[in-house]
């Protein structure tokens, strides 16, 4: 057998080649390596329960743990790698499934165990693009934009030339989303552009790469995203409507969950411009496709849980709102260390929600501590204190008066900071009919402002 010839294929990404050169090989005696780089072929090729079988069978447990992960079982493929002594490849490999699904800080702490400078350049591309992602999640910018740099500088040293356009793609457009995450999107735009560049430079360059749209698609949704955030919605609409027509034309192998992705994105972009009859249908659409898919282990448990938390944030029935934050709350609770401003303005939001659809006390407390832990990560979180202020009242009002005075200071910091009195002022309002003297006064400081 000519194992170089497969192995080229399959550095190369060319997984389809690579299978035709094994099926070649079909009538000779099958060594370990046969089934190994079987399994890899298949794993590129999403054909993952026949990639585990073949690992299996070449027993090679790194690879049955790459492949256990892209069945989504996360702990089983953890316990494979726990068996094994230790080396740089198995730590970035453990690190990758850890950061996965949440595990920030351990993940973090194999890394610093790895010597970067005995990692050849196409897996020092790996372990600097992985360390930028975590460092990313915990919101340490500077440092993580370090490492995609150094990702960056790597990739002209790498073996497989067909493919580094692609490398410096996924590196831009990890970059493009951290931009994205912290809310600075004209800069994340630019990150999309230049990852959208080295698109066009891949496809002229191979085109033979497997399932090169998937790539593509994702790319475009990403931006398409931003735009949205951006309220440029004639852009996002362009680049949600390339996706879906590339979705259409060139189908990736993953063809249901980017059918999923597709609709999820376009609910957020619908969502944002108020159109909501049209978000709701969206997110619908993308979370009956998820729990299918999650069950099959063929999409994240999180990407899930956030189609559910929009769809409840729209919808009026106090039933459906409630068993959708049921499904989403503890998907976020175990990956706060992922992307901790969000989920943890998530978790809020669905505790302030739930006590308001219950009339429960306890809820409004936990909504309060969360947007507590929130403003200690950004102080200037404007929506985070308005919300945890009307938490306090709704507290308040069920019989907890000892929270009086943090209210009057809350509207009071508030006040000092805040260009839109139409807040408080209707906060104000609000509280009148409670007969606290000092809501008069302050009401006072509020008219001439409103008035203007």
């Amino acid at each position: 057998m000519n194992d170089q010839k497969i192995e080229q294929a399959l550095n190369a990404l060319h997984f389809e080649e690579a299978e035709a050169l094994l099926q070649k090989q079909q009538d000779e005696k099958k060594d370990d390596n046969y089934w190994l780089l079987r399994s890899k072929a298949a794993r590129g090729l999403y054909r993952l329960d026949e990639a585990l079988l073949c690992a299996q069978k070449a027993k090679d447990k790194v690879e049955i743990a790459k492949c256990l992960f892209a069945l989504g079982k996360v702990e089983e493929a953890l316990h494979v790698l726990h068996s094994l002594k230790k080396n740089e490849g198995i730590k970035l490999v453990e690190a990758s499934l850890l950061g996965e699904i949440g595990q920030v800080k351990k993940a973090l702490m194999l890394l610093e165990s790895i010597d970067p400078e005995q990692l050849k350049p196409s897996v020092r591309v790996e372990y600097e693009t992985l360390y930028a992602d975590l460092l990313s999640f915990q919101e340490k910018i500077e440092p993580a934009f370090s490492h995609y740099q150094n990702a960056l500088d790597f990739v002209s040293s790498c073996q497989a030339d067909n493919w580094k356009p692609l490398r410096r793609m996924l590196i831009e457009h990890n970059m493009a989303d951290v931009f994205e995450q912290i809310e600075e999107e004209k800069l994340a735009q630019l990150h999309y552009a230049k990852a959208k560049e080295q698109m066009t430079l891949q496809k002229q360059s191979d085109l033979l790469i497997s399932d090169l749209s998937s790539y593509e698609i994702e790319l475009l949704l990403s931006s398409a995203n931003c735009f949205g955030n951006m309220e440029d919605f004639d852009q996002a609409h362009q680049d949600l409507h390339k996706a879906y027509s590339l979705w259409l034309q060139k189908p990736p192998f993953q063809k249901k969950y980017f059918e999923a992705r597709i609709a999820y994105i376009s609910g957020l972009i619908w969502m944002n411009e108020g159109k909501e009859n049209e978000a709701i249908r969206a997110f619908e659409h993308a979370f009956s496709i998820q729990q299918v898919l999650v069950k099959q282990g063929l999409d994240k448990e999180e990407h899930l849980a956030r189609s559910a938390y929009y769809l409840a944030s729209l919808l009026d029935d106090q039933k459906e709102k409630l068993a959708l934050y049921a499904i989403s709350e503890p998907i976020f609770e175990q990956r706060v260390e992922k992307e901790p401003s969000f989920y943890l303005s998530c978790l809020a939001d669905i505790e302030n929600e739930r006590g308001r659809l219950l009339d429960q006390s306890e809820s409004y407390k936990k909504a309060i501590e969360l947007y507590t832990q929130l403003l200690k990560k950004h102080p200037d979180d404007l929506l985070a204190k308005e919300s945890r202020l009307i938490a306090m009242i709704n507290l308040w009002q069920k019989g907890e008066k000892e929270l009086e005075e943090a209210i009057q200071k809350e509207l009071g910091e508030l006040y000092e900071w805040d260009e839109d009195p139409y807040f408080l002022y209707s906060v104000c309002q609000y509280l009148e009919a409670d007969g606290l003297p000092w809501i008069a006064e302050f009401q006072k400081k509020l008219k001439p402002v409103f008035d203007a």
